[in-house]
């Protein structure tokens, strides 16, 4: 596991004060640190009632013609279902830009639980 210095000594320190209590504070809950490489890790504290930490593994590169020709969409269909600018998704594809860390989380997502995604989007 990875931490930031200044995460662990904030997790360290609230559970040392509250020890027993099973309070979290504000700090502990939002404790998070990005990590960037190779392979970017995020570490979240948990709830408090669970002290674990987990590791979250976003790709260095991503094929979004890939997804999209895996969910049978056409730019715009794929653009519009999933929020993107068709300008943006043509840069892509076309590489000559690469989506930052968060949105090649997103299209991960997208490409393992679209239907999620798209209920999770879809306006009641």
């Amino acid at each position: 596991m990875h931490y930031n210095e200044n995460c662990k000594s904030k997790m360290d320190k609230g559970w040392r004060e509250r020890a027993g209590t099973g309070i979290q504070n504000d700090a502990e809950e939002n404790c998070r640190t990005v990590m960037h490489g190779p392979s970017q890790t995020l570490t979240v504290s948990e709830s408090a009632t669970e002290t674990s930490v987990y590791e979250v593994q976003i790709p260095a590169e991503i094929d979004v013609k890939a997804i999209r020709g895996r969910l049978g969409l056409t730019q715009q269909e794929f653009a519009i279902r999933f929020g993107f600018s068709i300008n943006t998704l043509r840069h892509w594809e076309q590489g000559r830009r690469v989506p930052e860390a968060p949105t090649r989380a997103y299209l991960l997502v997208i490409d393992r639980e679209p239907q999620a995604v798209e209920k999770a989007l879809r306006v009641p």
